[in-house]
């Protein structure tokens, strides 16, 4: 008799399970972009800098603080100036995260407790080519 109730509750847990969902496959229409791709099919003209580059998908508005000091978009073989404090920081987010943000906002709300002012007339680019975040002009 006093082996039946650890039998009962084993025999409970197995039939009640851990419903563990199972994440569905990435689309690769939606996969970030990676840095071993050819930069030949990646590169974006800098004067493309103000929209989203072309076949990305639309992202959500960034927050006031991002659109007034970055892209909101990465980017391909910018040129700029490199920042080494961010982009030390989003090397730090790549390797945590295992990819790229999908956004410069979520880089900085994942990353940064703020947004530091950009030089004058520039604004923040996440260039996925080289692993750097660049200041840009406007």
């Amino acid at each position: 008799m006093p082996y039946r109730l650890p039998l009962i509750s084993l025999l409970a847990c197995a039939l009640i399970g851990c419903h563990k969902q199972e994440t569905p496959a990435p689309n690769p229409a939606q996969a970030p972009v990676t840095p071993e791709a050819p930069a030949s099919a990646q590169s974006v003209p800098q004067a493309a800098s103000q929209g989203p580059p072309p076949g990305a998908r639309p992202l959500p508005a960034p927050p006031p603080v991002v659109a007034a000091r970055a892209d909101n978009y990465v980017r391909q073989n910018i040129d700029g100036q490199v920042d080494p404090f961010l982009s030390e920081q989003l090397r730090t987010f790549i390797d945590q995260k295992k990819r790229f943000p999908e956004s410069f906002a979520e880089f900085a709300m994942t990353r940064l407790d703020s947004i530091p002012r950009p030089p004058e007339g520039k604004r923040w680019v996440i260039d996925a080519a080289s692993l750097q975040v660049k200041a840009v002009p406007k």
